[in-house]
């Protein structure tokens, strides 16, 4: 998924930014979140405190009023009637309207505010005995007062002579209560009308409560399972308590009665929900921040590796258009410094490499044009790596199924290529640098070959097995053969003139010797003499006829061209050695195609033939076969092709043949092939010969057609 360096970029960055974002933004969350909690915990707890403060405070004014009512001379003489005592409580429940009824009770009678039949109304079932052991305190001050809770705080009345006369009994409106417990100063925290605060009494009684239905009638330990002991443990503790009936937060705090150790509790009650609303607040915060710092981040990040990427696009962009040869765009600079750089070592790199290629096409243009064959492979497993096109013309191999092969396994499979491996030695001299000629047999054919072996080194070290050894060779079989017709044409040249000279001054001599000679033959009657003269003058002859032919090499006669038929030539060669060739056991066959006439020297044509027939005869003593074929080539050339199966010739007669007066018959001359390859270079023609010992030999004459 993130191959390209734009992603890679974009990932490491997001992973860089955000990770430690992220891990930052945990931390600082629950850390915060736990102060949060923390924080509105003690607050609902100061909130709870301080209701009961104020509940506290409420209460010990109402006490406090009801002692200083005690002390009224009124309330103390016990000789005071019922109206004047009324007066009093009326004038009291006036100054301090938070007591719904007031009154005074005594050994002799009871006297409220309201009428005295209605008062038996609001209390106990049993009558007030007043007695100094009897005191009516918070836990035993609860009635109803018409279908409302009250709350009754008694003090003792003595008269002037400090003697218990009564006691006043004070009946506190609960909605003051309630109103002290709920009243909106004391909300620290933000929070909307369903957080409540609520009394209940020691045995965990409502004695006020939102719920009206809960006064009296319920009890907290009680709907919410709690043990003894383990309710007081919990205020103890200062720790907020979740109620799972009404799923609310409560903190309690104790109020201790002033005249007994009962005591009471005030409870703050907070939804759990108007808890959490901050938390919630403080994660949508961060959520909502982190969203922000990511997507400004992650723009920034966009736009960075799109500016770090952008070049590298580009270089990515002209490498694949170079790869693939199509035009390259100029590259942009200014982006950043390794960039540029970058840039431009791709610039210099590319024009090297165009110079290269250019270099590498004309050196590979080289070896394909050129007539030399160039080869090369692997010095480690001897692989062929370079095979030029003169290879593929001279072995018969196309490139495509040598190269990649090792040299054993392609000389296996062509044996043309096989033989000039063999011949050229290339496996042994591969190993050193050297250059040789060396020769080759290829398809029955001598090839003439100088061979170069060198290493290809290049930057590699001379140890590298890695190395390419590298073979070219040129064939100068034409180069040799005719270096040979030139050194026997000097030789013949050479041979003639000094010939010549020694020819004129042997002939007059002899010319003399055989008319003596002649004379004394007419004159002599032995018949054994006589014979013996013939044979001298038949030796003079052939001594003529030798200084005829060294004259001849110092001056060949004109070359008279006239229009000739090949074939009447070579059929009158037949008629002539037929008769001869069938008596040594030697099959004669002459094969003419149809060839046209030439414009050439009958008689010097007729020479040649019929002195390398005479050649071949001589050449199987114990018969054979003699073939003479004639054919024209399209390069308006007839070949004269005559084949025996005679003795044949070893290497070293074939690289002296043509040589003057060197011979391998006992009674030849050694100038009647070297007179045949003069003759055929003055025909503007050439004669080449092939042989292997026991397998005969092969001259060729090859003859222009026309000649200018």
């Amino acid at each position: 998924m993130f191959y390209t360096l734009r992603s890679k970029l974009i990932l490491f960055f997001s992973c860089v930014t955000f990770v430690p974002l992220i891990l930052v933004g945990i931390v600082m969350y629950l850390h915060q979140k736990d102060n949060l909690s923390s924080q509105m915990e003690e607050t609902l707890m100061l909130l709870s405190r301080s209701r009961a403060e104020s509940l506290e405070d409420f209460l010990s004014e109402r006490k406090s009023n009801l002692e200083r009512f005690a002390l009224d001379s009124t309330i103390r003489d016990v000789e005071a009637d019922e109206e004047a005592i009324r007066s009093e409580l009326l004038a009291f429940q006036s100054s301090y309207p938070y007591f719904l009824d007031v009154m005074l009770i005594t050994n002799q009678q009871v006297v409220s505010i309201h009428k005295q039949e209605s008062i038996s109304d609001l209390l106990f079932e049993s009558p007030f005995q007043i007695t100094d052991s009897e005191l009516i305190t918070l836990e035993d001050s609860t009635m109803l007062f018409p279908r409302e809770p009250t709350f009754i705080m008694s003090q003792s009345v003595y008269n002037h002579q400090d003697e218990l006369i009564g006691r006043l009994a004070g009946f506190v409106d609960v909605t003051e209560v309630r109103k002290k417990l709920n009243h909106p100063n004391f909300t620290h925290i933000e929070m909307d009308r369903t957080d409540y605060a609520f009394l209940i009494n020691h045995q965990g009684e409502f004695i006020s409560h939102p719920n009206r239905e809960l006064v009296l009638h319920n009890n907290y330990f009680e709907m919410n399972d709690f043990g003894d002991g383990e309710f007081q443990e919990l205020v103890d503790s200062g720790e907020a308590y979740f109620n799972p009936t009404n799923q609310m937060i409560q903190f309690f705090h104790e109020i201790r009665s002033q005249e007994d150790e009962s005591s009471w509790f005030v409870g703050v009650s907070v939804p759990q929900h108007q808890l959490e609303t901050p938390q919630q607040y403080l994660l949508i915060t961060y959520l909502a921040l982190f969203t922000f710092v990511f997507l400004v981040t992650l723009f920034a990040v966009f736009k960075l590796s799109h500016f770090i990427v952008i070049p590298i696009e580009k270089l990515v962009i002209a490498t694949a258009n170079f790869t693939f040869r199509k035009k390259v765009e100029p590259l942009t600079y200014g982006y950043y410094q390794e960039a540029d750089t970058l840039s431009r070592a791709f610039k210099m790199m590319t024009a090297k490499l165009i110079e290269r290629e250019q270099i590498l096409q004309k050196s590979s243009l080289i070896v394909e044009t050129t007539d030399n064959g160039v080869f090369a492979f692997t010095k480690k497993d001897q692989l062929i790596t370079t095979f030029n096109s003169s290879c593929e013309r001279l072995f018969h191999v196309r490139r495509e199924e040598v190269l990649g092969v090792s040299l054993q396994t392609a000389a296996s499979n062509h044996k043309r290529l096989k033989a000039f491996l063999n011949g050229a030695n290339i496996i042994e001299k591969g190993e050193h640098v050297s250059r040789y000629e060396c020769t080759c047999i290829l398809d029955k054919q001598p090839y003439t070959f100088f061979v170069s072996v060198s290493r290809l080194e290049g930057d590699c070290s001379p140890d590298s097995v890695e190395q390419d050894t590298l073979v070219v060779f040129n064939d100068v079989t034409e180069k040799r053969m005719m270096q040979q017709q030139l050194l026997r044409s000097e030789k013949s040249k050479a041979v003639g003139e000094l010939a010549a000279g020694f020819a004129h001054e042997i002939r007059n001599p002899l010319s003399t010797i055989k008319g003596f000679l002649q004379l004394f033959e007419k004159d002599e009657k032995d018949q054994g003499k006589k014979d013996q003269f013939e044979l001298l003058v038949r030796e003079i002859d052939r001594v003529n006829h030798i200084i005829k032919d060294l004259l001849n090499m110092a001056s060949p006669s004109e070359v008279n061209r006239k229009e000739t038929d090949i074939s009447q030539i070579l059929q009158d060669t037949e008629q002539m050695y037929y008769t001869e060739a069938l008596a040594k056991n030697i099959e004669l066959s002459m094969f003419v195609d149809n060839i046209p006439h030439a414009w050439v020297d009958a008689n010097k044509v007729q020479q040649i033939i019929i002195n390398l027939v005479r050649n071949a005869i001589e050449a199987m003593p114990k018969g054979g076969k003699l073939n003479i074929h004639a054919l024209a080539k399209d390069e308006g050339v007839i070949d004269i092709i005559i084949q025996d199966t005679g003795v044949g010739m070893s290497k070293q007669t074939l690289e002296r043949i043509g040589t003057p007066f060197f011979t391998t018959k006992n009674q030849g001359t050694g100038l009647g092939l070297m007179t045949c390859f003069r003759i055929a270079e003055e025909l503007e023609g050439s004669l080449v010969v092939k042989s292997e010992e026991d397998a005969g030999t092969t001259f060729t004459l090859s003859l222009p057609i026309y000649t200018t």
